[in-house]
């Protein structure tokens, strides 16, 4: 059975270090008829690991009654990953953000927790190991520690909560440690890693960024917050969220684009593109926005993103594959480089 660690530099996987190239295809905003589609666009962008939430609210419409067919169906999502040669990283929530209607959470929890979502309330605790335990058992054959019978074992990672942002450090330990319990004892084994930007860390999850500013500058700092771990951009912005009712969002410049992906690599990180294809919210999948009570999501979500829904690619597609397919063919330089070493040269002229 493979092992995979993680340490200051990258991940392993049986002591052979890898590096991750990733970008974030939201598996229920794109037709499963399309998957193989979009995940080969990545694929052929010079990707080597997909990020995608698995949607609570979806595989449990109701209390108890969950679905893992058609669009839900995150095992056949993580079989096409493989077969394609990719890695993957699953939001498995509770909250996984990213306009989706209560970040992706149930409505009916209000009901039954109460409203108190997102805390140590041991109704809404008991309902997330629920949860975690239907989605770990169509997960774990996946997760690359399983046993060598299994054929597809893309899950390198898997990233608990999403941007849970308080300044309640207190509330921090007691409730993202106990997610981090919950998932480990549904049998999820693999790192966690967060997306909380530094504000809040459960013991043992590997601190990641989400942002598009100064991204050089913090991923340098990363390695101070949180010095055995890797340096992890999980949340690298291609675009922002469009809301009804305003302007479209431009689309990142080939400059930006490629700009922010190299200061992560110059600093020694490794990244997610967030998002890399774009998708629709059907029904009453989409939500209120996070920046403003009255900003909801429209139909077609993150529609500036490198890849559109239907495969068309945008001018930042085509800059940051030079990019990527320069990171991942150098996978291995990467994932053994020290960007704090700074070897001893010999300047030029001092040979003149």
């Amino acid at each position: 059975m493979p092992a995979i660690t993680s340490d200051a530099h990258s991940f392993s996987i049986d002591t052979k270090r890898i590096w991750v190239v990733s970008g974030t295809v939201h598996m229920h905003r794109v037709p499963s008829e399309s998957w193989r589609a979009r995940l080969l666009d990545a694929k052929r962008a010079g990707l080597n690991t997909i990020e995608t939430p698995v949607l609570w609210s979806a595989c449990e419409p109701r209390p108890g009654g969950f679905d893992f067919k058609g669009q839900n169906d995150v095992s056949r999502f993580l079989e096409i990953c493989s077969e394609l040669g990719l890695r993957a990283i699953l939001r498995i929530g509770p909250c996984v953000g990213d306009a989706y209607d209560m970040g992706g959470m149930p409505p009916w929890l209000i009901d039954i927790c109460e409203g108190r979502l997102r805390t140590n309330d041991t109704e809404f605790l008991a309902r997330c190991s629920t949860w975690y335990s239907k989605l770990a058992s169509e997960i774990k054959k996946h997760q690359i520690t399983a046993p060598a019978s299994s054929a597809h074992r893309p899950v390198i990672a898997v990233q608990i909560e999403h941007e849970w942002c308080c300044d309640d450090p207190e509330l921090a330990t007691s409730y993202l440690g106990q997610l981090n319990r919950l998932a480990r004892e549904a049998g999820i084994v693999v790192p966690a890693i967060n997306r909380n930007n530094a504000y809040a860390k459960a013991e043992g999850e590997i601190d990641g960024w989400a942002g598009d500013e100064h991204l050089f500058a913090i991923t340098r700092q990363l390695r101070t917050v949180s010095p055995s771990d890797p340096r992890m951009v999980i949340g690298l912005l291609t675009s922002r969220h469009d809301a009804w009712g305003e302007a479209a969002r431009s689309e990142k410049t080939a400059g930006e684009a490629t700009r922010n992906a190299c200061e992560v690599l110059a600093a020694g990180g490794q990244f997610n593109l967030d998002p890399f294809v774009s998708g629709v919210n059907s029904a009453f999948m989409g939500g209120r926005l996070g920046a403003g009570a009255h900003r909801f999501s429209p139909a077609e979500v993150d529609a500036a993103a490198p890849v559109g829904v239907s495969g068309e690619k945008r001018a930042s597609y085509h800059a940051l594959r030079r990019i990527c397919m320069f990171a991942s063919s150098f996978e291995r330089v990467f994932a053994g480089l020290d960007p704090t070493d700074h070897a001893a040269v010999v300047s030029p002229e001092a040979l003149l």
